[in-house]
């Protein structure tokens, strides 16, 4: 009688705990936008034991600033990203242990950026809040309790107690989110966008007065003492890095480079200009906004990064590896492609990236652009599928869907256009030319507005049924044919 109490106590208390798990699970905020730290902890824990080389920690100037996809794809070097947005010196010690516990890491790269920063709690509780239970996490949460700007230790192991209100808040998302369909590949995401009032005199610190006030946070400075020690104990490479990014300063350099010295590891600073022109930087073209690279930048700095990894130790061809995930790079390569497209400034280049048999265009002109036309783009307009001379549009209405290489319609009148289409996947399509004040397309009944006038271009994956970019030719104030998109970038939550 006492053996079926014990198991009848042992089945309730693990119908406890299940129900407890799930319960939490949903109620818990979901990081899924921005720098996905919930995407991050999906992936970081289903990857295959000890098949990464290089881990990365810091914050999200590495979450888009390093490509591990890149490193893997182009380099055959195995690396994944655990740098998350604004990430706590103590969150990246945290990430570190799990990196060397799953992955046994023989190489770190960390980026200095938040050795400057004060801790919030709002960042700790998205690593918190979204890690598995471990005893490296316990020893987070242990060493975060010490801080008189810390939740209560028991919200931290039961995050229910801190989200147990959110009941009247829960969306679709908290049930469960498609883990599947991500632009988070390796820990990175790619930027899309590009900062064309980027100043290279902003982003490096060379010329700059160093300000002595400037001093690192010493509770980050603590940790970070943590991480630099846990790596000498395991005999792990730590490299230490700063991105480019133009709230950084010239008294910051100079303290990491101090803080380097004292601990006898590299630093590169990407804030100097010798490092940005080793990489190859173009101030005009590779920012994504004010702090962080886009995928042009990212392609770039990566590439220098993997020659200088390669310079200090040998690694094996990940490529060749039994854990080699190529249907993960190839998913890698196409959204890579549609960010390069998304961050084209060149309108002749950015028809060469549309020679791609994914991609299905449609086409509007809302407005004048026929005297920037050369006879080259004209040409590229072509190998499109373009017949319309567009140098003769001036004052006519213009629509067409351009598929393969040919027009699957196009149509030139003077009276407005107001056109349905069927896209190769069976979606609809509708397309307008007509002088009216909102400039739009439609993909299934949903519109997609453009900010400028002159020659609207709608670029539809008809492998992966999406919009691959929003773009528009149109003449700028000096005269010239300049191209502006329309991505949608998520911000975080």
């Amino acid at each position: 009688m006492k053996m079926k109490q014990i198991v009848k106590a042992v089945c309730f208390l693990a119908l406890l705990a299940v129900t407890l798990g799930i319960v939490t699970n949903i109620f818990v905020p979901k990081w899924i936008s921005g720098t996905s730290v919930s995407r991050l902890s999906d992936e970081f824990y289903n990857l295959p034991k000890d098949s990464v080389d290089v881990g990365i920690i810091g914050s999200s100037q590495l979450v888009n600033g390093i490509s591990c996809a890149r490193l893997i794809d182009e380099h055959g070097i195995s690396a994944f990203s655990c740098a998350t947005g604004e990430q706590p010196v103590l969150v990246g010690w945290f990430y570190l242990l799990e990196l060397y516990r799953t992955q046994h890491v023989e190489t770190v790269i960390y980026d200095t950026s938040m050795l400057y920063e004060p801790e919030e709690e709002s960042r700790f509780r998205k690593t918190l809040d979204s890690a598995p239970m471990s005893i490296n996490k316990m020893k987070m949460i242990i060493e975060r309790s010490k801080s008189e700007e810390s939740s209560d230790f028991f919200s931290y192991v039961f995050p229910l107690l801190n989200y147990h209100t959110r009941w009247t808040s829960l969306k679709r998302d908290d049930f469960g989110y498609d883990k599947e369909h991500t632009n988070m590949f390796y820990g990175n995401i790619m930027g899309g966008g590009v900062n064309r009032k980027a100043d290279i005199s902003k982003i490096s610190v060379d010329n700059e007065t160093p300000d002595e006030s400037v001093k690192m946070d010493e509770n980050e400075l603590r940790a970070f003492r943590k991480i630099a020690d846990f790596c000498k104990e395991k005999d792990i490479d730590l490299i230490l890095i700063k991105t480019p990014k133009t709230t950084w300063e010239s008294a910051k350099t100079i303290g990491c480079e101090a803080l380097a010295e004292e601990y006898g590891l590299p630093y590169i600073d990407f804030n100097r200009l010798e490092n940005l022109e080793a990489m190859g930087f173009d101030v005009t073209n590779d920012m994504w906004n004010q702090d962080h690279l886009n995928v042009r930048g990212t392609d770039k700095l990566t590439d220098f990064l993997a020659e200088y990894l390669k310079s200090r130790k040998q690694f094996d061809d990940f490529r060749l590896s039994d854990d080699y995930d190529a249907e993960k790079i190839r998913k890698y390569q196409i959204d890579h492609a549609n960010k390069m497209l998304q961050t084209s400034i060149h309108p002749e280049e950015y028809l060469e990236l549309l020679q791609d048999e994914r991609f299905e265009v449609m086409i509007q002109k809302t407005g004048d652009f026929s005297d920037a036309v050369s006879v080259s783009l004209q040409e590229k307009m072509e190998a499109l599928g373009v017949t319309a001379d567009l140098s003769a549009l001036d004052g006519l209405c213009y629509v067409a869907q351009l598929r393969d290489g040919t027009p699957v319609l196009e149509l030139t009148q003077t009276e407005p256009i107001i056109m349905e289409m069927a896209l190769a996947d069976g979606k609809t399509g509708a397309v307008s030319s007509n002088g009216t004040d909102e400039v739009v397309m439609a993909v299934s009944g949903r519109k997609s507005t453009f900010s400028a006038r002159g020659l609207n271009m709608l670029v539809y994956d008809k492998q992966n049924h999406e919009i691959a970019d929003l773009a528009t030719f149109f003449v700028n104030e000096e005269g010239v044919l300049d191209i502006m998109h329309d991505v949608k970038e998520e911000e975080e939550q």
